[in-house]
Parts: structure tokens; sequence; C-alpha cells
């Protein structure tokens, strides 16, 4: 059985289960990368150079003024750096019950057997670069693999340890990277919509009044309920433009107050019913609020925002205040 799918149903705090649940976020945690963290001009290739380039990131944004937000970059960051290891001392990703402080262990690195090289964990490597502060933690650690390498399969590009293949991380499989422009597409014409006459018709307020605040989410709600008294009259309506905006709108208010980003995550057609990015996943083909960079962050699908104040006589302020307040800078 594929190491990484074969602990999909072992007990939950056995190591083969926690990497099978590893394996399965690394498709998140290299969008959210691309999509949050990394350069404009930085090549998602899982290079050396590329790993260096990002350990300096690092360092610049991790000031230890916000845990949530620091503690998010260095995860993805330090995944970041286990795929490059991987593409340089071949094997594949494990993980390790041992390793780390907390109860749950860590992922690591298991090279390839004939380098005879201990396994390598990438988060390590990420506090120390942040420890260290030079940005060349990584370089170092390549070297130190190469030394390892080159008697076995010698310094040619072509020769590197066979490894087994992450699913769903190169750059062309990230949302981030392949739906960024249509996503932008989306919202931008959600805000001319919404600028050229929802307003207008929405009937209440103007531009001022319309801020993309809190308070003005009890009005939105109001227009809900009284020009969609039932569920059923919400959902004959609700892909019409006006409440594609209104729900545009809600998402709009979370990620101003809430710290809160747009995602999409699109459907894997490989991906096993049930599990993240399949067709029957809640959370996949269409665009959500998600607060990717906090620990225990929220996220909402806007449109059931608006749903649920029919449906379950949910509020707007009370869906909006499901999503904890952003971690502000000690």
């Amino acid at each position: 059985m594929h190491p990484y799918t074969a602990g999909k149903d072992a007990p939950e705090d056995s190591e083969e289960h926690r990497l099978y649940l590893w394996v399965q976020e690394m498709h998140e945690l290299m969008d959210h990368l691309h999509a949050s963290f990394a350069p404009q001009d930085w090549k998602h290739d899982y290079t050396s150079a590329s790993a260096t380039a990002l350990e300096k990131r690092l360092i610049t944004y991790c000031t230890g003024e916000n845990h949530d937000r620091d503690a998010t970059r260095i995860e993805v960051t330090a995944a970041y750096f286990g795929e490059v290891l991987l593409n340089e001392a071949g094997g594949r990703w494990g993980w390790d019950n041992n390793a780390g402080e907390g109860p749950s262990g860590l992922p690591v690195i298991l090279p390839d057997p004939p380098l005879d090289l201990a396994p390598i964990v990438p988060l390590e490597l990420a506090h120390r670069a942040l420890a260290k502060r030079t940005g060349k933690v990584m370089a170092a650690e390549i070297r130190r693999v190469r030394k390892a390498v080159y008697p076995h399969y010698g310094r040619t590009l072509e020769s590197h340890p066979p490894r087994l293949p992450t699913p769903r991380v190169e750059s062309h499989d990230l949302e981030a990277v392949t739906f960024r422009m249509a996503m932008d597409d989306w919202l931008g014409q959600c805000m001319r919509d919404f600028r050229d006459g929802w307003i207008e018709e929405a009937g209440y307020g103007d531009r001022e009044f319309w801020a993309f605040t809190p308070a003005s989410l009890d009005q939105l709600e109001a227009i809900l309920r009284d020009r969609c008294p039932t569920l059923e009259a919400f959902n004959d309506v609700c892909s019409s433009r006006f409440w594609t905006v209104a729900a545009w709108y809600v998402g709009m208010v979370v990620t101003e107050e809430k710290a809160a980003t747009w995602q999409y995550r699109a459907i894997d057609p490989e991906a096993a019913p049930g599990s993240m990015y399949a067709a029957d996943d809640y959370w996949t083909g269409s665009i959500f609020v998600n607060q990717r960079d906090r620990i225990g962050g929220h996220a909402e699908h806007p449109i059931d925002m608006l749903r649920a104040v029919l449906r379950d006589g949910v509020s707007l302020r009370q869906s909006y205040d499901r999503f904890p307040a952003p971690h502000l800078p000690e």
C-alpha cells in the first residue's frame, strides 16, 4: 500500500495516520505559501535558490509581534523546505511522534536509504533559520545532504536520489496560481457592480453608509428578510447579481475587519469521496473567506451566511462574530 495513503484508517494517534493527514494538507500549505507569503517574483520550483530566498523572507516577516501569523509562516516555510530536501536527498515524508516538544510529533524527511542520513525535521530548520538570522541555514543543510549524495549518485542534475512524489504541490496545481486571475476578476466585477448600481438597488443609504462595517450587516439582513421571507424564496434568487454582490459584501466585511482572505479550492478529480478537495467537500468549487493566518481561524461561504439567516435564524452579526478577532501585535 502507498505510504502516503496507508494511514487513512489507522488510529488517530499513530504515525501512519498523522503522516496521511500531513500529506493531505501539503497542497493547502503550498497554496497558502504562494497566495499570502511568497514574493511576487519568487519561483515556486523547490530548488536550493528558492529555499534561500524563502528563508530570507521568513527572517524579514517573522518579527515575533504576531504569534499566529508567525507560526503559520514558519509552518508553510518548513513544508516548502521539506520538498526542497526531498529533491536533494530523495526518499519521502515520514512522521515521528517523538520529534519536537509537542505531544503529536512532527513531519520528517526520510532520505533515500543508501545515503545513511538520519531523518531531517524541516520545522527545526525553519526555527534555526529564525534563531541564526543569517539567511544561510538551508544552504548549509543542502550542502550537508549533497556530500552524502555525491558518492552514490554523482554530481549531475539528472542523477539525484529517487523520491516519492508528494501529490499536488507543484505551482501549476495551486489555486493561488491557476485561479488567481479569475478570482481577481470576480472580486473586481463585484466591486464595480456594487459601485455602479447595487447601492441604489438596495434602496437604503449611500456609499458612506455601505462602508464594509459590521453595523451595515444589520441593514443588509433587514433587506434580506424583507425581500426573501423564506429560505425557498432566497434560493430562487440567490444566484442573481444583486444577491451575489450582497454575499460578496458580507465577505468583504469579514476580510476588512477579521483579517480573512478570499480563497478558492478547485475540485481534484482524483480525490477520494469525502476527502479534502473531493467534489463532495463543502469547500470546493466556490469562493469563500478564510482566516488562513490565524491559528483556530474560521471560514465561511458568504452566501451561506445569508442563507443561515432564513434557515437557522442566525443573524449576519452572529455569523460575523464566529470569526475570532485577529491577533494584534503585542
